[in-house]
């Protein structure tokens, strides 16, 4: 499956440099970087740990050839945890908001990791953001530059969903592999392109918890 997604992904840009683009804007992903266990900036040399990560960067690298020997402008964002409307259910903050919802207390581990979240109304506008400024080239991280405790993010959802009910942080241990801090710097993003978060992570899950509520 990842050598089709790097196929297609090379593909498109191909057909984007023929029909004659003047930039071309990717996607990639923090798992990209492997494991820190810090804060992260652009210049950290990638070690991917995960197939996932390494087609990403290997995506990442052919574009960025094709684009430089067609003299096309390339930006490739590395996107952090997002967060927001229509998420994959099965992520954590859907999937913890949905059972308190239902006055579940979800399973949790202690909570004690600290990961970088950003709303996906930010994310649009940094994409945005990259394709309206000329100059904002090269590879930039996606995030928020915030890494929050993940127990702080399931008491703001538990605060504004169920309140009285108790949360049991630690009954699930962490994995082998568990990151304990996923953060992204994100101040080259910032300076190149004019942009900068506006959704705090506080507001965007009440946000979140109210719009639940509205609909169950």
């Amino acid at each position: 499956i990842q050598i089709d997604n790097i196929r297609t992904s090379v593909a498109l840009a191909d057909a984007g440099i023929k029909s004659g683009i003047r930039k071309f804007i990717g996607i990639g992903s923090q798992a990209e970087y492997g494991r820190f266990n810090r804060r992260i900036t652009e210049t950290d040399l990638p070690h991917p740990t995960m197939l996932y990560g390494a087609a990403k960067l290997a995506t990442c690298q052919l574009i960025r050839q094709r684009c430089e020997a067609a003299d096309i402008s390339f930006s490739w964002m590395r996107l952090f945890s997002v967060y927001g409307p229509g998420d994959n259910p099965n992520w954590l903050i859907p999937a913890a908001l949905s059972q308190l919802l239902s006055g579940v207390a979800p399973r949790l581990t202690a909570g004690t990791q600290r990961w970088d979240y950003l709303h996906i109304d930010d994310v649009a506008a940094a994409i945005f953001a990259v394709a309206t400024f000329d100059d904002a080239s090269g590879i930039f991280n996606l995030s928020s530059g915030i890494a929050t405790p993940v127990k702080t993010i399931i008491e703001i959802l538990r605060d504004n969903t169920a309140p009285d009910l108790d949360l049991k942080f630690g009954e699930i241990p962490f994995g082998p592999a568990q990151i304990m801090h996923l953060e992204g710097d994100n101040i080259r993003l910032m300076e190149a392109a004019n942009w900068s978060p506006k959704i705090k992570i506080q507001d965007g899950l009440i946000q979140l918890a109210s719009a639940a509520r509205t609909a169950s």
